[in-house]
């Protein structure tokens, strides 16, 4: 999903090093510089409110008891996953876990929920996390993800002005596109905890980028906001969490005594700790979600290589990555087409074809798929034509037969024509899950 050229970029940013300030300007409204695992400049001592009782109580008046062995936490949380690290990946409120046991944190700077989606965004939010993501291993690895506080802080209300919608319906549209890059990345065979906006600051100043509107429409617009998001979440059996519930008061305020900067909330064990609890309690030992994640398909063609039959421009190989108008163009003639070297054998599931974007869509027809045992052709299957795809107004689809193993697919036209496609992904059943970590 990520062109090679970003790829070549963004991948030599050290994700396991102490790379500070690599994206260090300051975009759309982000709060601190980018670093990672150590506490802002202006996150000093005195700031940094402690707790000596780990009583917390919500908006509703509940008294939470904070479980302060923050490590048994992670350890009960990872067990339960089945996994052995986490990665928080977000903007600066994913650092909220910094300095925790077996968590990994990634800040990517000033990336908003709402662009996440979106390719070439000022902040190449979207080319960022999957590059991140190309350097784990999702059985062995665990997300949490944290975007939206900046959407609420400086573009939720102003998009709402501008549009002349409400803030509910602003709230939930930038939820909406937030929850389509949650998918994608669910796709890629990650597994995924979300992590809602906890408040919109009380006060932070940003000259370049303001808070838009008062603290009470912006905490509604929190509110409505993790609520679109809480329900996707539920219907897709993702675990979610946010502290909105005690550190927004009943009038809508944001409660000072749990923000250290006037934007972050206290990197403190009791926050911590009820944050964990509550991603860590809705996945019981054993649990749908556990069951449901270990026959989850991904996509396992991104990357890999491929040959092409012929070339319009004489480039034969490539590397598979969704691109527009199209990442490969093969010349005229019959049974044109490329094959994709899996490079292992895996239980296929289904394929989908993206056509190219812009025109000439009609010429992908009489398309065959052909799954090949190292160079061992096993199965040819023919694609039926889809007006809708030849029309460049969907993609086309086709389900494997079951306890299909292949290391290479093949798509060609058995027509006089030539093909171009926007993208190609091949989805198999994850392999068992390996104790490695890569």
């Amino acid at each position: 999903m990520l062109g090679m050229r970003y790829c070549k970029f963004f991948c030599l940013w050290p994700m396991f090093k102490s790379a500070r300030n690599f994206f260090g300007k300051r975009r759309d409204g982000e709060a601190v510089p980018i670093t990672q695992n150590i506490l802002p400049p202006h996150f000093t001592h005195h700031q940094i409110t402690t707790y000596d009782h780990p009583l917390i109580t919500t908006a509703n008046g509940d008294q939470l008891m904070a479980n302060r062995n923050l490590e048994s936490l992670i350890n009960l949380l990872l067990a339960r996953l089945d996994r052995n690290y986490l990665i928080s990946i977000g903007d600066s409120h994913s650092r909220i876990f910094s300095d925790l046991p077996r968590i990994k944190v990634c800040h990517i700077g000033p990336v908003t929920a709402y662009n996440l989606v979106k390719e070439n965004s000022s902040t190449q939010g979207r080319e960022k996390i999957q590059c991140l993501l190309d350097g784990f291993n999702p059985l062995d690895t665990a997300l949490i993800l944290s975007f939206g506080e900046i959407d609420i802080r400086v573009h939720v209300i102003k998009a709402a002005i501008k549009d002349c919608i409400s803030i509910k319906e602003s709230s939930k549209r930038t939820a909406k596109n937030y929850c389509s890059a949650i998918t994608e990345i669910i796709e890629r065979g990650y597994l995924v905890l979300i992590q809602g906006v906890h408040a919109s600051s009380p006060q932070y100043d940003n000259y370049e980028f303001p808070a838009i509107g008062s603290v009470e429409d912006r905490n509604y617009a929190v509110k409505q906001f993790n609520s679109y998001l809480k329900e996707f979440c539920i219907s897709c059996s993702i675990p979610y969490a946010s502290l909105d519930d005690i550190v927004i008061d009943s009038n809508l305020k944001t409660r000072s005594e749990f923000v250290s900067d006037g934007c972050h909330l206290n990197f403190n064990p009791e926050l911590q700790g009820i944050l964990l609890s509550r991603f860590a309690y809705k996945i019981p030992a054993k649990s749908h979600f556990i069951d449901s994640i270990s026959s989850r398909m991904i996509d396992i063609s991104q990357n890999k290589p491929y040959v092409l039959t012929s070339s319009s421009d004489d480039s034969l190989y490539g590397f598979v990555s969704p691109r527009k108008p199209y990442f490969f163009h093969t010349d005229i003639g019959i049974n044109q087409g490329l094959q994709i070297d899996l490079q292992a054998k895996f239980q296929l599931n289904s394929l989908s074809i993206s056509n190219r974007f812009d025109r000439l869509y009609n010429r992908a027809h009489s398309l065959v798929v052909i799954l090949y045992d190292m160079d061992k052709e096993i199965l040819r299957i023919k694609i039926p034509d889809d007006s809708l795809f030849l029309a460049g107004r969907r993609s086309t689809e086709l389900k494997f037969p079951s306890n299909i193993l292949a290391s290479k697919v093949a798509i060609i036209s058995s027509a006089y024509t030539c093909l171009h496609f926007a993208n190609v992904s091949v989805f198999a059943l994850a392999p068992a899950r390996s104790s490695e970590y890569l």
